[in-house]
C-alpha cells in the first residue's frame, strides 16, 4: 500500500469531519483501511481510530504488533475502554473537540455508555454512507490483491472437481481446501468458512460441513474464497458427481447459468458501454429468467454483493437496492434455487469493474 493512496483515503474522509468533532471508528476493517493496522481477532477489540479533520490517531492493544500501520497514523497504546477514554481525554485537552461520533452499528452499548458518562463532550453517531462509498470504489492495489485471491480461488475449484472422490466426507474435502489455499499463497485466514455440501445439503445456501460422505451420482455444490493481503474473492461451483445426473438437476442447471449469464451480460455493458445500471436492475435481470422457468419460490437471497476487506460489502444486488453500479466496484453475481431436502444449484464469480473492462473470475 503506498503513502499517496493511503493519504487520499484519509483526507477524503477527513473532509466530512467538522472541525470541532472527532470521529472514533470500531469497526476492524475500517481501522484497516484507513490506518493499515491489523487485527487478529475481529469480534475483540484490539483497536480504535479516532479521526479529526486533521489527525489519525490509532489506538491499539499493547500485545499488537503495529508493523503494518502507516507511517503517518499516530500511535497509542492502551485500547481498553478505560484506557481509551484516558486516550479521548488528552487528545480533546491539546486538540479540543465539541463531539464525539461513533458508529453506532459497530459500537458496544456498554462502551458508548462508559465513554459518555461524565463525558466534557458530546457523544453523537456518524453516518457510514461516505466510508461505505470509499470503500466500495476499489483502488488499483486493492484490485491487484482482489485479483490474486480470484486466481487463488479459482485454482482451488479446479484441484476440488479433480479430487472429489467417493468415500470423501464434505469436512475431509474442506480441511484439504484450507491446506491448498495457504499453499497456493493465500492468506491463513479464508475470506469464509467454507461450504462444501454433498446431495440434499446443496440445498441450504448456507450449509456447514459434516461427515456426510460422498456417493455415486451426487449433486455437490463448493462454495469458497481465498483471502490475499486481506481481500476477499468469492465463488460457487456446483456440479453433478457421476454418469447419470438426474434430470431435474439438469434442468435448474441451465436455468441458473441463463440467469447468471444475462446478470452478467447487463454488468459487461454497463462498464463497457457506460449505461446506467443499479443494483436492483441486476437482481431484476437474473430474477426475471428465474421466474420465467417457474422457479421464482426457489431463489431464496440476493443476486450478488460487493466485497474487499469484508466478505459482504455494498452494494448488494438487492430487489430492495437502487444503488447505482459504479466502475472500480468488486461485486460477486451468484444466482441459485434450492428444492428443500433434494438438493440446489448455485453459481458465482467475482467481477472486478475497472474503467474500461469488468474482469470475471472464471
Amino acid at each position: 500500500m503506498n503513502q499517496t493512496n493511503f493519504s487520499q483515503r484519509s483526507s477524503r474522509l477527513q473532509e466530512h469531519i467538522p472541525h470541532d468533532a472527532a470521529w472514533l471508528l470500531s469497526r476492524p476493517e475500517d481501522i484497516k483501511y484507513y490506518s493499515g493496522f491489523d487485527c487478529l481477532v475481529s469480534t475483540e477489540r484490539e483497536a480504535f481510530l479516532v479521526m479529526t479533520s486533521t489527525q489519525v490517531l490509532l489506538i491499539h492493544a499493547a500485545f499488537s504488533p503495529t508493523t503494518t500501520v502507516f507511517p503517518q497514523v499516530k500511535k497509542r497504546e492502551g485500547a481498553f475502554i478505560t484506557q481509551l477514554k484516558g486516550h479521548l481525554h488528552s487528545l480533546h485537552e491539546t486538540s479540543p473537540f465539541t463531539t464525539l461520533a461513533i458508529d453506532s452499528e459497530n459500537m458496544h452499548q456498554s462502551e458508548y455508555a462508559y465513554l459518555e458518562k461524565d463525558a466534557t463532550y458530546t457523544l453523537a453517531n456518524f453516518s457510514r454512507s461516505e466510508i461505505n462509498t470509499q470503500r466500495s470504489q476499489k483502488d488499483n492495489s486493492e484490485l491487484s490483491s482482489i485479483q490474486k485471491a480470484i486466481e487463488i480461488t479459482t485454482q482451488l475449484h479446479e484441484w476440488a472437481r479433480s479430487n472429489c472422490a467417493v468415500g470423501m466426507t464434505e469436512k475431509e474435502l474442506t480441511r484439504q481446501l484450507y491446506a491448498r489455499m495457504i499453499e497456493l499463497g493465500g492468506d491463513i485466514t479464508p475470506a469464509f468458512p467454507f461450504i462444501v455440501a454433498f446431495g440434499p445439503h446443496t440445498a441450504l445456501p448456507h450449509h456447514q460441513p459434516t461427515t456426510l460422505s460422498l456417493t455415486e451420482n451426487t449433486p455437490v455444490l463448493i462454495d469458497i474464497g481465498a483471502r490475499f493481503n486481506h481481500y476477499c474473492a468469492d465463488m460457487t461451483r456446483s456440479f453433478w458427481f457421476g454418469d447419470s445426473p438426474d434430470s431435474t438437476f439438469t434442468r435448474i442447471e441451465s436455468v441458473v447459468m441463463q440467469a447468471y449469464a444475462a446478470a452478467e451480460k447487463a454488468v459487461m455493458e454497463f462498464i463497457e458501454a457506460g449505461t446506467a445500471t443499479t443494483a436492483k436492475d441486476v437482481d431484476d435481470i437474473a430474477r426475471a429468467v428465474i421466474t420465467d422457468a417457474k422457479y421464482e419460490e426457489y431463489f431464496i437471497h440476493t443476486t450478488g454483493h460487493g466485497l474487499g476487506l469484508d466478505i459482504h460489502e455494498p452494494p448488494s444486488l438487492s430487489w430492495r437496492n437502487p444503488q447505482p453500479l459504479q466502475p472500480n466496484m468488486a461485486l460477486t453475481i451468484e444466482p441459485g434455487i434450492y428444492l428443500p431436502e433434494v438438493f440446489g444449484f448455485r453459481h458465482e464469480n467475482t467481477l472486478l469493474l475497472t474503467p474500461k473492462r469488468a474482469k470475471k473470475s472464471e
